[in-house]
């Protein structure tokens, strides 16, 4: 089993760019210049792909490793549910607790590790993984960098968070002639004319079939990843 690193090295950064573009396209054209045009936005997250890989690929490994294993989960339909876009999901999870048998791994957020931390995980190589190898590779990117696009500002970002008490203003609030109970008890009851109870009933039973679909397309991946970490691990003790 390669790592991500590994993974990164051979991949086509343009390819990953242009899944970008298709799984972010709103955010990528509302974040670019008024005169910007497609080619420019294209050319724009082509340069920017590439310096997050270069970031990745230049971290210094990590003496034991990394923990975590990336692979591949089919998103829910429409990707509407969680934070899905586009037909599949990166998941992480802790390579110890799939190793353990736990039927259902924690999947962890990776937006607040480092470079070399992504670097030096594992990467899953099923076959949903690797016949979606860029898409995978382009939400660890896209996720990695949501606080920003290196080790650097990212740290600064959760520095920030930690030393920013929320401290409100009485007096802000004394002066407020606005009732906010009235306006929720409000709202409330517009919403409970509107209820249609035989809608809700049907959309429930959507939500809890698409969870259903979710978590055994989740435990069917972890046991294929399971047998590829073994045999991992099974090589490594040889070689040793």
């Amino acid at each position: 089993m390669r790592t991500v690193r590994e993974i990164l090295k051979e991949s086509d950064p343009q390819e990953i760019a242009d899944i970008l573009l298709r799984l972010h396209l709103n955010t990528l054209f509302e974040q670019a210049e008024p005169e910007d045009t497609v080619a420019d936005i294209r050319r724009l997250v082509g340069e920017w792909t590439k310096r997050i890989i270069s970031n990745i690929l230049n971290a210094a490994p990590q003496k034991e490793g990394s923990p975590f294993v990336f692979f591949a989960v089919p998103a829910a339909v429409d990707g509407s549910w969680w934070f899905g876009y586009g037909e599949i999901e990166a998941a992480m999870c802790e390579q110890s607790e799939i190793l353990q048998d736990e039927p259902n791994p924690e999947a962890y957020s990776w937006m607040d590790q480092t470079d070399a931390a992504i670097a030096d995980s594992l990467f899953a190589e099923t076959l949903l993984t690797a016949e979606n190898r860029s898409e995978v590779l382009a939400h660890i990117l896209w996720d990695l960098t949501w606080f920003g696009e290196t080790d650097e500002e990212r740290r600064r970002y959760y520095d920030g968070l930690e030393n920013d008490a929320y401290e409100p203003d009485d007096e802000e609030d004394e002066d407020d002639d606005f009732d906010w109970r009235a306006e929720f008890e409000r709202f409330r009851a517009e919403r409970e004319a509107r209820r249609d109870e035989k809608e809700e009933k049907l959309k429930r039973a959507i939500d809890q079939a698409e969870h259903a679909r979710y978590a055994y397309c989740f435990q069917r991946e972890v046991r294929l990843v399971k047998a590829l970490l073994e045999e991992h691990t099974a090589q490594k003790s040889g070689a040793e």
